[in-house]
């Protein structure tokens, strides 16, 4: 029967150990999340919304599938290393940017220009490795523009008294105006009626 040195056992045992966990590690190197913001982004109508993941650990992603989506219509891809716009959906289109500026480390960021009102809603933000995938959620607020009176109703206000003592002031010089004349006019009347008054006296 064949003997095994105690320096074979031990090299064999530490081989196994070594594959074991070089197995382990590359396991858990195709194993992420993905992590959202826990806030929703808030941008106004004609504005520009700005949404942002990342990888969990952080990874490169450069080489993954990056899937901005809104329910079933598909915002933006990124794919082989290069943005797709052929399956994006009409109502995006000219309107998205993928910020790749620290994909490396597996964040990326979806800017959506000339916001809409449409454009609010819950936006899903998915890797994929092709062997492991992961996503998360964004949530985007849309507001109004305020009008100007909205935006400045104590400004209105001010301008609402000054306007009005404007007219009442008009009012009041067009008022004087209109009396001086209807006096004149009596006046010159009155003293017509008492110039034919004498005339006719001295005939």
């Amino acid at each position: 029967m064949e003997t095994i040195s105690p320096s074979g056992a031990f090299l064999s045992k530490f081989l196994i150990c070594f594959f074991f966990f070089l197995e382990m590690s590359m396991q858990a190197s195709g194993d992420f999340s993905v992590i959202g913001p826990n806030e929703p982004f808030q941008t106004s109508v004609g504005g520009e919304a700005v949404l942002s993941c990342y990888l969990s650990p952080s990874q490169s992603a450069q080489n993954m599938e990056v899937i901005w989506s809104k329910s079933e219509n598909k915002v933006h891809l990124y794919q082989n290393g290069n943005d797709n716009f052929e399956e994006q959906a009409p109502s995006y289109q000219g309107r998205t940017e993928l910020v790749k500026d620290a994909i490396s480390s597996g964040n990326v960021t979806l800017k959506i220009l000339d916001v809409k009102p449409s454009d609010e809603g819950q936006y899903k933000c998915f890797f994929n490795d092709y062997s492991h995938a992961a996503e998360a959620f964004v949530e985007l607020k849309v507001i109004e523009a305020p009008t100007l009176f909205q935006a400045y109703p104590a400004w209105w206000s001010v301008i609402g008294i000054l306007a009005l003592g404007q007219l009442s002031i008009l009012f009041y010089y067009s008022w004087r105006t209109y009396q001086h004349r209807g006096n004149s006019l009596l006046g010159r009347y009155m003293g017509q009626g008492n110039q034919q008054r004498i005339s006719s006296s001295i005939y």
